[in-house]
């Protein structure tokens, strides 16, 4: 297998970055406002400081590995499956680089983290796309997947809830895409890094629960969004058993280990669930309020993740013209809907876990603009 560096692909919200100023109100970056507790912090610095920090086992402390089959009991995941990665992107990664290969097939989401579309072309592989539609509130249906599926078809990847329509996907349609994909020679990747931010009752959080799948399954998940920790750079995935000793020479061979600090505070946290229904509760409120005062907003309900999927005035020409307007006027950052695919381009991302008065303020514009 040969890879091309020259096919991969940037990210808006890393070019952003570049241009913010100290005053700048940042609503584009996908980190939530939500923090692990200080005091969470400082109790494993004090335990840790006279001890040696070294390297871990490449693919993580088992005992935080034992910890996520805990926290997870429902998915019946084995901790020997599960690898711990420098950030949920690395799991994203690992997944192309063992599944990629040129001239199969991937399944990928039209909107969709530009991540996915990157790596494929990097890998070779050829992409289809299953369409998100606003009518049908952004949500993956199982019919539009597998009206794409051939005999070159390697993988699909699904990630609800959704980056950036904040959409998740229906009970019935994992259960039916579950079903087809039972006795089909087809991994599926879930992405489900914002699957523990769900605003609604629902059966199926997980593709996990589907146990007849595990050996065809790959869940990609992490700290950064539930916990607020997307500086620590801790991920996890769950893998079939004939990937394993492969996985654990790539962590070797890419990072040696993961970050043993970030590893002993999650490995403290994990099974808190305050912080994580504490975050949801805030999240909640923030959504709760906004669609409560703002009823113009063109803008579907979110049912889980941190964001707002907007559409743009028609006046503007361009998502990236609406988005320089809002950066130059008003000193807010948003992200264009066009770098998550073409057919975005008449949408934004907006965070609206952030500090609930700069999120509205972007609104009072957002509306005064759209009047």
């Amino acid at each position: 297998m040969s890879f091309n560096f020259k096919k991969l692909l940037g990210e808006q919200t890393s070019t952003i970055s570049n241009r913010l100023k100290k005053t700048t109100i940042n609503l584009g970056v996908g980190d939530p406002e939500f923090r692990v507790p200080k005091k969470e912090i400082i109790n494993l610095v004090k335990k840790i400081e006279n001890k040696k920090i070294s390297y871990t086992n490449p693919s993580g402390i088992i005992n935080l590995k034992k910890k996520i089959s805990r926290k997870y009991n429902n998915l019946n995941l084995s901790f020997k499956n599960i690898i711990i990665t420098p950030g949920g992107k690395t799991g994203i990664f690992f997944s192309f680089l063992m599944l990629g290969e040129k001239g199969k097939e991937v399944i990928l989401p039209d909107i969709g983290f530009p991540t996915y579309l990157s790596l494929a072309r990097y890998t070779g592989m050829k992409v289809k796309n299953y369409k998100l539609n606003e009518k049908n509130f952004f949500k993956p249906l199982a019919k539009d997947i597998i009206s794409l599926i051939s005999k070159k078809t390697k993988f699909i990847l699904i990630n609800s809830p959704h980056n950036p329509t904040s959409s998740v996907m229906d009970d019935l349609e994992m259960k039916k895409l579950a079903m087809y994909l039972k006795n089909k020679n087809i991994y599926l990747v879930s992405d489900e890094i914002y699957s523990d931010l769900i605003f609604k009752e629902k059966k199926y959080k997980s593709f996990g629960q589907f146990k007849f799948l595990h050996k065809k399954l790959i869940i990609i998940n992490g700290w950064s969004k539930n916990y607020g920790m997307t500086g620590w750079r801790m991920g996890w995935s769950y893998w079939p058993n004939k990937f394993i000793k492969s996985l654990e020479l790539m962590c070797l061979n890419s990072f040696t280990s993961p970050n043993m600090v970030a590893q002993k505070l999650v490995e403290k946290i994990i099974l808190n669930k305050t912080y994580v229904k504490s975050h949801i509760k805030q999240l909640k409120k923030n959504r709760d309020y906004i669609f409560k005062k703002y009823k113009n907003l063109n803008s579907i309900i979110p049912e889980g993740a941190i964001y707002l999927f907007l559409k743009i005035p028609k006046k503007f020409k361009s998502d990236h013209s609406f988005c320089e307007f809002f950066f130059k006027k008003f000193n807010i950052a948003i992200v264009p809907g066009s770098s998550f695919g073409k057919t975005a381009n008449r949408y934004v991302r907006v965070n609206f876990s952030k500090k609930l008065s700069n999120v509205e303020k972007f609104i009072k514009n957002y509306l005064k603009i759209n009047a």
